[in-house]
């Protein structure tokens, strides 16, 4: 943790950081139950990982915090800062349509062809991030949302050529990116790890 502190205290000049942070667990989660536009608040597995960042991040500055609208993001965006949230339904969780409240591996690909597409969820998570970006040039954003948007946001910067799957995102696991002059990167992985 002390690399994340560290890295979030020196920012890049002329360049918006933000922190994306997976939201803490919820009985889903835990139960390998897949979630996607379910509404489910966090357990206490998941309110304990997310006070354990908190204390990791309290002397980290953040200038604005945005979180998606469902409650276990809101939640953790609650625990992580005292700054008032805006929420963002554009950095809601990839919706799995018919297979949401499903044990996770049931049904192998047929998952694929029930997901929200790949573009329609970078179209939607990039304006929202490309918005705050304008809004707010220069200054360090918390964000709390899901582990398919962060997945999907690591695939898009770095050009992933592999399944969204095969990156581990965990629950209150994080990335640093930051937008400058025009262009996104990625700059630390924090619990996450790629194929």
């Amino acid at each position: 943790m002390k690399a994340l502190i560290f890295s979030l205290l020196i920012m890049q000049a002329h360049a918006t950081t933000f922190l994306l942070v997976r939201h803490g667990e919820t009985d889903w989660n835990r139960d390998k139950i897949w979630q996607g536009d379910s509404d489910l608040p966090l357990n206490e597995t998941g309110k304990s990982q997310i006070i354990e960042l908190a204390n990791a991040l309290k002397d980290v500055p953040f200038d604005h915090c945005i979180t998606s609208s469902y409650k276990r993001a809101k939640e953790t965006a609650s625990i992580l800062t005292k700054l008032d949230p805006k929420i963002d339904p554009r950095l809601r969780e990839r919706g799995s349509r018919n297979f949401e409240g499903v044990l996770i591996g049931t049904h192998g690909n047929e998952v694929k062809k029930e997901y929200e597409d790949s573009a329609l969820v970078s179209e939607r998570v990039f304006a929202a991030l490309d918005e705050a970006a304008t809004a707010y040039p220069d200054t360090k954003i918390l964000v709390t949302t899901h582990g398919g948007i962060i997945k999907q946001t690591l695939v898009d910067i770095l050009n992933l050529d592999c399944p969204v799957k095969e990156i581990k995102v965990p629950n209150a696991s994080a990335i640093q990116i930051s937008h400058k002059n025009g262009k996104w990167q990625v700059d630390h992985l924090y619990g996450v790890t790629l194929p």
